[in-house]
């Protein structure tokens, strides 16, 4: 019996899969990663462990297991897709962890220590990502598929010749974005925090990208960004959270968008020029910033922090200002209110 918050791995690949007019294939999860499918096979062969993977949603990166699971012989494949199950929140995955059978058990990025204890319980656990906000060194980021590659799953899929060409060019070969680009007649529906007057609200932060409401100056940048309180600006955040499809994530006092390229491609055509101005702003003003750790001699600035020698900005805002730069170079089309 699958617990609240838990659904099959299985189940998630079907409903993954049926996003896209044609629906996709374990074959164009695969393209051009060979290598991080087989590391993949040799994490589940082994010791339970944790495995990182960062995809352009967490989404992707929990569908990516089942394909690199889905070109194993049976009975093995059955055996590892049974095991499979992904927990929407940390109780979940808890509840999960009491099992006598080993799962695999797939999270995203959440509270410190949890994907260890499960580990700890026996269980192999996937950690996803949509950014590199929040990733440690040690995740491993699934590449883009070749041109070649991607266009022939395309193929693969029954998309015809002509229509794949121009897929293959204007999705840079982005899965993310090929689900936008061609989503089947459920998922064109919008969802409600996308709709004109929600997704105005959430523009700070998509902006943002991330930040921690503990640190004052993300506190002032988010206000500066939104107009509001920092206090009334969280609270709305936090009912937009609730909902399962939401972009936003937010684990103790560090919030980010799940995937900014995601969340890009259904929010940017609301930005206008007081948003860009205020992003510039925010943007010259956080990454500009001279980083005081640097006036330590380099043998003691690992004593920054008990010397009160931090930026005043956090990394993860950091983070997230220049992912939003990068979005603006690739997709800044996607915006109509600047020419």
């Amino acid at each position: 019996r699958v617990c609240p918050g838990v659904l099959p791995l299985a189940d998630l690949w079907k409903e993954w899969r049926l996003s896209t007019k044609w629906p996709m294939t374990p074959d164009i999860l695969r393209a051009g990663r060979d290598d991080e499918a087989i590391g993949v096979l040799k994490w589940l062969y082994g010791n339970p462990a944790i495995r990182p993977l960062q995809a352009d949603s967490p989404e992707e990166a929990a569908a990516f297991l089942f394909a690199a699971i889905d070109q194993l012989p049976e009975p093995y494949r059955t055996f590892y897709h049974s095991r499979c199950l992904v927990a929407s929140t940390d109780n979940a995955a808890r509840a999960l962890g009491t099992s006598p059978s080993p799962l695999v058990i797939v999270i995203e990025a959440s509270e410190p220590g949890l994907a260890a204890r499960l580990v700890e319980q026996g269980h192999h656990v996937l950690v996803t990502y949509g950014s590199a906000i929040w990733a440690s060194d040690a995740v491993q980021v699934l590449p883009r598929a070749p041109h070649e590659a991607f266009r022939a799953a395309l193929e693969d899929m029954g998309v015809p010749d002509d229509q794949g060409a121009v897929l293959t060019r204007d999705t840079v070969r982005s899965l993310a974005i090929l689900r936008r680009l061609i989503p089947s007649g459920a998922a064109a529906r919008i969802p409600v925090w996308a709709d004109e007057p929600s997704g105005k609200l959430l523009l700070p932060a998509l902006l943002a990208g991330a930040w921690d409401s503990r640190r004052e100056g993300d506190r002032h940048v988010l206000e500066q960004l939104s107009g509001e309180t920092f206090d009334d600006f969280e609270s709305r955040c936090a009912q937009w959270a609730r909902f399962p499809d939401a972009p936003l994530r937010h684990a103790g006092t560090a919030w980010k968008i799940a995937s900014p390229r995601d969340a890009w491609f259904r929010l940017a055509g609301l930005i206008s020029r007081p948003h860009l101005e205020h992003f510039a702003s925010a943007a010259k003003l956080v990454l500009g910033a001279a980083d005081p750790r640097f006036e330590l001699d380099p043998s003691e600035r690992w004593l920054a922090a008990i010397r009160g020698k931090l930026p005043e900005h956090s990394p993860w805002l950091a983070s997230g200002l220049t992912e939003t730069l990068l979005l603006l170079s690739m997709y800044g089309n996607r915006i109509h209110a600047v020419p």
